[in-house]
């Protein structure tokens, strides 16, 4: 699976661990290989997961992101602020446009 952001982001390979449909998602990747450091770490990644659950109004998804107290230093920071700023202004407000009105909202 790949990943194509906009900008200085670039493109990202994951690999798929866990695909439950209609209940879980999960892949592993390196969200950090923008980085000119992350060339000397070839074995760090994070691991994202997806678990969609039933909820009165609907249905709730739960978005984890884990792996960062296993990055270097030099990778954890910034990789730990960037992605939890991309999951909650970027990704998941589109999501939400999408599953609600099936409308794809393009990054800016």
């Amino acid at each position: 699976m790949v990943f194509h952001f906009d900008g200085e982001h670039g493109t990202h390979e994951a690999e798929i661990d866990v695909f439950e449909p209609e209940e879980r998602f999960a892949f592993f990747w390196r969200p950090f290989d923008s980085l000119a450091e992350a060339s000397e770490y070839p074995e760090v990644r994070t691991r994202v997961e997806f678990v969609l659950e039933d909820h009165p109004d609907g249905t709730l998804l739960r978005l984890r992101e884990s792996g960062f107290a296993a990055l270097p230093e030099v990778l954890a920071g910034d990789t730990l602020r960037d992605n939890t700023h991309g999951w909650d202004i970027d990704v998941l407000p589109r999501l939400r446009t999408f599953v609600e009105t099936g409308e794809r909202v393009p990054y800016s």
